[in-house]
């Protein structure tokens, strides 16, 4: 007699398993504790076997009386169905370790000894966010340029242009990784930035060279933020760096003896170690800074082990009333331009900016050559700065052989 959802569920444990037939070597196997498993008896090659179908109610009668004839139809095919489940179950299993998040984790934990801590985790942020909810569940090796595209362009959508370029190329290096480890044979990903939406360059807002004697006398006068944050700020002007540089700037990487600073590959951007010659005015600040944060780790901070904030200096900016008017970064700017138009070497100057050399070899036999100029170039600059702010003559730079 077949069975109804009825006589399911009225179905009682009893002191041993026992089981209901429905028909067509379906059935359920209700044991002690009262589950209830679908089960399907069936020859092959004349053997007797089982087929696991499921658990009701997760599995209703309907469902297991479809799965039960879909495994007679396999069975006709002169396939056993048990051994058909397990071979799916392991292509879901290598499909899984294979998918593209599985990869590119995999990938993440490889480059995370390369990158810094800050650059590791939004790396996977931005995977977690803007990839993973589309095509991590996907077999790397089966996704097409058309549905990695989709997933950048919905990132475009958000006007996040320079994010959804960034994103793509993360992309590219974890099916290069993935065609490398044999897990796939094409990258998607190729090609695809000449199709996505080009990123706007950003421009720092900066201070023109007549805007800079107030602004640095304010500078001087502020007492408004903490003396860190003040000579950071200064610090960030006269070396010409980065502001995330200048943040995580510790004391073991200034050595007053040699008047430098030398910022490790792993902080820089280009991931190249940086070295900067300080001028009088630079070493000025750290030795005022030396009683007050010489005993924490980072130089410019007001706790013994946190750098200031990231939004710390830009707070010093907007007290001075220059908010929209001037960033931190754009200081990089004003100073390139000064220096430019005071005829001082070009590569100089790039090489103070940290900029790369596209000749590899020409920037490798420079590199001793262009710390002399750079830390005349740098002495000119503050002395140029302090005489800005004192309202004195600008001293026109020479050009000198190095």
């Amino acid at each position: 007699m077949k069975l109804s959802d009825t006589k399911i569920r009225s179905l009682k444990p009893k002191d041993k398993n026992y089981k209901v037939f429905d028909g067509y070597g379906l059935f359920l196997l209700i044991t002690t504790k009262g589950s209830k498993y679908w089960r399907f008896r069936y020859k092959f090659v004349g053997k007797e076997k089982l087929l696991a179908i499921g658990v009701y109610p997760h599995v209703t009668l309907a469902q297991a009386r479809i799965k039960r004839d879909e495994a007679k139809a396999i069975i006709a095919d002169g396939k056993d169905p048990a051994f058909e489940k397990k071979q799916e179950k392991l292509e879901y299993i290598k499909n899984s370790e294979n998918s593209f998040e599985a990869v590119a984790r995999e990938w993440h934990g490889k480059k995370s000894n390369t990158w810094s801590d800050k650059q590791i985790k939004k790396v996977l942020m931005g995977l977690e966010k803007n990839v993973f909810p589309y095509i991590g569940p996907m077999p790397i090796a089966e996704i097409t340029a058309p549905e990695l595209l989709n997933a950048i362009h919905l990132i475009e959508k958000r006007g996040a242009y320079d994010v959804a370029k960034r994103t793509l190329q993360h992309c590219s290096s974890i099916f290069t990784y993935a065609i490398g480890m044999g897990k796939a044979i094409n990258n998607p990903a190729f090609g695809l930035s000449k199709i996505i939406t080009p990123a706007k360059k950003q421009n720092y807002k900066h201070l023109p060279a007549s805007e800079l004697p107030e602004f640095l006398r304010l500078l001087d006068e502020n007492e408004v933020n903490g003396l860190p944050y003040k000579l950071g700020l200064k610090f960030t002007i006269l070396t010409m760096s980065r502001p995330g540089e200048v943040r995580f700037a510790t004391w073991d990487e200034i050595n007053l003896a040699e008047k430098t600073w030398v910022i490790p590959a792993k902080r820089m951007k280009m991931k190249r170690g940086h070295l900067i010659p300080l001028s009088r005015q630079a070493l000025k600040i750290l030795k005022q800074l030396k009683p007050i944060t010489g005993e924490f780790k980072y130089i410019f901070t007001n706790r013994p082990s946190h750098p200031m904030s990231e939004n710390t200096m830009t707070g010093v900016i907007k007290s001075l009333g220059y908010k929209g008017k001037a960033t931190v970064h754009g200081f990089r700017h004003t100073a390139s331009t000064i220096l430019n138009e005071a005829g001082f070497n070009q590569d100089w100057i790039e090489r103070q900016l940290s900029h790369l050399d596209n000749n590899a070899i020409r920037e490798t036999y420079n590199k001793a050559k262009y710390i002399e100029g750079r830390a005349k170039m740098l002495q000119w600059y503050a002395d140029y700065l302090d005489r800005l702010r004192k309202g004195k003559k600008v001293i026109p730079y020479k050009k000198q052989t190095v």
